[in-house]
């Protein structure tokens, strides 16, 4: 989807991003900035593609995600 290349081509920085019903199989979101992205109801988005991005609290997940924040930015 055009969400997806969206989101592949600038990896770098999706702060603030609004991925609302982008189909993230596959994407490669390693070392991606998620800092205040919506990923609320991204399609097929893992526990490992968040463990490989940087986000914060206030990253919005879907509700299948279990996020357990120790901090402001680090989750367990």
């Amino acid at each position: 989807s055009s969400e997806k290349s969206r989101a592949e081509r600038s990896k770098k920085n999706l702060h603030n991003f609004d991925l609302t019903g982008a189909d993230l199989k596959e994407a490669d979101l390693s070392s991606g900035v998620l800092i205040e992205a919506c990923l609320k109801e991204a399609k097929n988005l893992t526990q490992e593609q968040i463990e490989t991005a940087f986000i914060n609290r206030d990253t919005i997940f879907p509700d299948n995600l279990s996020i357990v924040w120790v901090s402001e930015y680090e989750f367990d």
